[in-house]
């Protein structure tokens, strides 16, 4: 009779590719679920409200920290050790704390460049008019300071 143990399983290429999707997927929903506490709140409160473009936050948002959170946890699931993997999550939790703060500050706010908004400049490219709208009240905030 021929027994399997656990450490047979566990070096099988199909459970280890497994889990590295398993990795990823926990990654993701990290990820998705960050973002959603984070600018889904506000993206919601927002449309409530009839403000140009609220769920621009949390779109952006959602891919950056989906892409983060399935690169991490793959990495974790590939390397299987356990101080890697709090080093990995810590490094991406200041990523995250890093993107609460810079989403709203650095990537909606002026350019200095030339005065318009990042976030202006995108959505210029799909409707050029409510992105003047918008500019034009980066622009009137700004200079209200």
């Amino acid at each position: 009779m021929n027994t399997t143990t656990f450490e047979d399983i566990r070096h099988r290429p199909n459970v280890i590719h497994l889990k590295w999707r398993f990795g990823m997927l926990y990654g993701i929903v990290v990820g998705l679920s960050f973002s959603a506490s984070t600018w889904g709140i506000d993206g919601y409160s927002l449309s409530q409200a009839h403000a140009f473009y609220p769920w621009l936050k949390f779109i952006i948002g959602a891919i950056l920290c989906m892409i983060i959170g399935a690169i991490v946890g793959w990495l974790v699931a590939r390397l299987e050790k356990g101080l890697f993997a709090l080093l990995f999550y810590l490094g991406m939790s200041v990523v995250f704390s890093w993107l609460t703060i810079a989403l709203p500050f650095q990537v909606g706010s002026a350019n200095p460049v030339n005065g318009t908004c990042r976030v202006c400049n995108i959505l210029s490219w799909q409707d050029h008019a409510s992105a003047c709208v918008l500019c034009d009240y980066a622009d009137q905030r700004d200079n209200r300071r």
